[in-house]
């Protein structure tokens, strides 16, 4: 028996040293081949928030799954559909059947976004200017975290919805109205 332990905990170790049936950071599926039309991020820009499910479908090459939906009679009519794109990607949309808008999130796992150059040092003082006459834009946004663009990972027909995230630490997601182009909040990790 003690040697079936020892034996067992070589296994287990060599798996672990080696990586073998693991999926560490690099060896994500994120960077595979999409099932359809655009990857996760292209379909979130593709996707118009005023368009209809029939237009997603078309978008991104194949009918999505409905995941959830109101209750027969509700007043409030949604159903949440998803669209698996790869293993760890997918496109997921809140259609609001009385208002015939859709809401729009990508689904990924954050390290297909992260970058070692984004600069947080200033965050909690600059972004207080979104508050001003003027209010803070995207780009405006872009230049306080040291002209690192941002991924567009939701979006409605009102708001637009921007992440970073770097390397070693260190987040944000920032919201823009689609109508004035201003941020609307922001929150994150400095």
């Amino acid at each position: 028996m003690k040697k079936f332990a020892r034996i067992l905990c070589l296994v287990i170790a060599l798996v672990l040293i080696t990586g073998c049936g693991s999926k560490g950071e690099n060896s994500s599926n994120s960077g595979s081949k999409s099932k359809g039309n655009c990857s996760v991020f292209e379909c979130v820009k593709k996707i118009n928030a005023e368009g209809t499910i029939a237009d997603v479908n078309k978008v991104i090459g194949f009918e999505g799954e409905v995941t959830s939906e109101s209750e027969e009679g509700s007043t409030y009519k949604w159903k949440v559909y998803k669209w698996t794109l790869t293993e760890d990607t997918a496109i997921e949309i809140r259609h609001n059947e009385n208002l015939n808008t859709l809401s729009i999130e990508a689904i990924f796992p954050t390290s297909m976004i992260k970058t070692k150059t984004i600069d947080f040092s200033n965050v909690k003082t600059e972004m207080k200017a979104i508050n001003s006459t003027n209010g803070l834009k995207y780009a405006d946004v872009v230049k306080i975290l040291g002209g690192v663009e941002g991924t567009l990972t939701k979006k409605d027909k009102d708001t637009l919805t921007y992440e970073w995230y770097g390397k070693e630490r260190g987040s944000m997601t920032a919201r823009f109205s689609t109508t004035s182009g201003k941020c609307t909040s922001y929150n994150g990790l400095f």
